[in-house]
C-alpha cells in the first residue's frame, strides 16, 4: 500500500488528498496541520466555471452576467458559456473532510510543528516516513510577495428587494490611494434581499479588516439600500506572485507552487488543477 503524507490541510491539501483517494481508494493518506479543524476559514471561493474542475457536490451560486463599473462607465458581459461561480468555504471544507474521513484518510490538526524533510515529515519532533510527501502548507507571514490582495466583506439581508440576483458586480472601482493603488467593491447577490458585499485592494502589504469593512458599510450607505442586517463577515489576504517559494524542492501544491498568479488571483481553480496534475 502506498503511503502519502501531506503537510497542510487547507484548500490545496484537501484537494490533492481528494484526487489521490479517487485515483486509488487503497492509498494511505495522512494530513498534518498546525491549525485546528474548526473553525474553517470564513471566506468564499470565486471563479469562472470550467467543467470538471470546480468540484462535484459543492453547493455553489452562479451568475450568467457580470458587471464592471466606475465613475464614468458601466459594462455588462454575458458569461453564460462559463458562468461566474461562488463556493462557500464552509461547504467546501466540510464536504472534503467528510469524503476523506469516509475514505480512511487520517487527520492530525493542532500540531505544534510540521516540517518536511524529503519523504518524511517531522511532526512535533517525531519523524514520520512516507513513500511520498506533498507540501501544501503556506504561511503568509513568511511570504515575499510582489503584491497582496486583501479583502473583507459582509453578508447582508435587506428589508426590501434591492439586488439583481442575475448579475454579479465583479468590480465597482473606488478611488485609489498610496496605500491602496487598486480598490474596488464586488457584490454577489444570492437573492433580491441577500448579497455578499466585499471590498478588495491590491497593495504592497495587506490592509486591515477594519479598513475594508468601513468601505463596505460606506458603499451600502451611499446606495441607500435601506434597513439591513449583517448575517456574517469574512476576510482574507492572498499573496499575488511570490518572488520565490517559501519552501524549495519536493512535491508542492498551492500558493508556494504558483497557484496564485498576479494576473488573475483565482487561486481556487489553480489549486484544484494542480491537485489533478500531481495525481
Amino acid at each position: 500500500m502506498r503511503t502519502i503524507g501531506i503537510r497542510g490541510a487547507g484548500l490545496s491539501g484537501l484537494s490533492v488528498a481528494q484526487e489521490l483517494l479517487r485515483a486509488d481508494p487503497n492509498v494511505s493518506i495522512a494530513l498534518y496541520d498546525i491549525r485546528p479543524r474548526l473553525p474553517h476559514p470564513r471566506r468564499t471561493f470565486c471563479f469562472f466555471r470550467q467543467s470538471g474542475v470546480e468540484g462535484e457536490g459543492m453547493h455553489a451560486f452562479a451568475w450568467n452576467t457580470v458587471m464592471f463599473r466606475g465613475a464614468a462607465f458601466e459594462r455588462r458581459i454575458d458569461v453564460s458559456s462559463s458562468p461566474y461561480m461562488m463556493v462557500r468555504g464552509d461547504d467546501f471544507f466540510e464536504g472534503a473532510l467528510q469524503e476523506l474521513e469516509a475514505g480512511g484518510v487520517s487527520f492530525h490538526f493542532g500540531c505544534k510543528e510540521v516540517v518536511r524533510e524529503g519523504n518524511s515529515l517531522r511532526v512535533d519532533g517525531e519523524r514520520k516516513a512516507f513513500d511520498c510527501v506533498i507540501d501544501a502548507a503556506f504561511d503568509p507571514t513568511q511570504a515575499t510577495s510582489l503584491m497582496w490582495q486583501s479583502f473583507a466583506g459582509l453578508w447582508i439581508a435587506t428589508e426590501r428587494p434591492v439586488f439583481d440576483p442575475s448579475t454579479a458586480i465583479l468590480m465597482d472601482l473606488q478611488g485609489s490611494s498610496p496605500e491602496a493603488p487598486v480598490s474596488f467593491l464586488y457584490v454577489l447577490p444570492t437573492s433580491p434581499n441577500t448579497a455578499l458585499i466585499e471590498h478588495t485592494t491590491f497593495s504592497l502589504s495587506p490592509l486591515s479588516e477594519k479598513y475594508h469593512l468601513d468601505r463596505c458599510f460606506a458603499w451600502v450607505r451611499e446606495r441607500a439600500l435601506g434597513e439591513f442586517k449583517v448575517q456574517e463577515y469574512e476576510r482574507g489576504a492572498i499573496p499575488m506572485g511570490l518572488r520565490r517559494p517559501c519552501v524549495e524542492g519536493g512535491v508542492m501544491v498551492g500558493s508556494n507552487a504558483g497557484a496564485v498568479r498576479p494576473a488573475t488571483g483565482y487561486a481556487f481553480l489553480a489549486a484544484r488543477e494542480q491537485a489533478v496534475r500531481v495525481c
